[in-house]
Formats: C-alpha cells, structure tokens, sequence
C-alpha cells in the first residue's frame, strides 16, 4: 500500500474521530469507513518491522507534507543493504497550518522531525534529508523570512 492511499485512510478515519468527539455529531461508521479501517488494519500487520537506530549506519530522515498532516522516516541501511526504517513519526496540521503556503509546510515537516528524532541525529557525522519537493529551494534564495521562518 503506498503512502498516499495510507494517507487517504488515515483522513478518512480521522475525520470520522473528529466527527465524534470535536462537532458534536453523531459517529457513523459505514461500508466508507468500514473498507478504510480494514486496510489500514491489514497495513498494520504487513508493515516492515522496525530496526534498531546504529549510530555507526547511513541515515536518512525521508518527509512529506500533505495538505492536512506532516510525516517522516527516520531510516538506515541494513547489513543486506536494504533501506529499513527505524522510527515514524506523523503530525496532522493544526486549522493554521493548512494555510501555511506549500513551501512554508515543507520546512515546518523538516522542523518537526529533527526535533523528534533530536537525540538520534545531534551525535551524527552527517545524515540526508529526503524530501520531494522542490519548493524548499526557496529558502537557498530568499533574502527575507518570515518570523515564524527564523524562529523555526
């Protein structure tokens, strides 16, 4: 399952908790959230187990951002080399966040996961942040940030 269809699970099921415990309304569950909640019960189950954090490894912390939540990887290579994660971390936006331009929650997704996985990485020689974005080479030209920008 990609992580896109996770992601569409993950809305879907959130929006029913939200439903139920922030507007009041009344939870429903139906063959929509039924399908979502056993394919993300089967993700669950064949998920990759996670490796133990080697300090000694090449890491990588792999993120993204969607419109509603952030999320990272924090992975090493195995002794096979074979890319395996080490931890995940996930975050869904707060209501202003969702208005943060695209470039602005890129940073905010790098921002929250060297702060989750701070006391991995600070020992590091040096580690790659993946990202598929290309907006976050605004930030190698811009001559002026924003507050939030340089405090972040």
């Amino acid at each position: 399952m990609s992580r896109d269809e996770l992601l569409v699970l993950r809305k879907t099921l959130n929006e029913l908790l939200d439903k139920g415990f922030i507007r009041n309304v009344p939870f429903q569950w139906n063959q929509e959230t039924e399908l979502a909640f056993g394919k993300l019960k089967k993700a669950f189950i064949t998920a990759p187990v996670l490796m133990q954090f080697d300090p000694e490894r090449e890491t990588i912390l792999a993120i993204d951002s969607s419109g509603y939540c952030i999320g990272g990887v924090l992975q090493q290579y195995d002794n096979d080399g074979f890319l395996r994660p080490v931890a995940f971390f996930s975050k869904k936006n707060l209501p202003a966040e969702y208005n943060y331009p695209i470039y602005d929650k890129e940073l905010l997704v790098v921002v929250k996961c060297l702060r989750q996985w701070d006391a991995e990485l600070r020992g590091l020689h040096q580690f790659k942040i993946l990202t598929d974005h290309k907006n976050l080479e605004y930030f190698t030209t811009a001559r002026r940030l924003s507050e939030r920008q340089i405090r972040w």
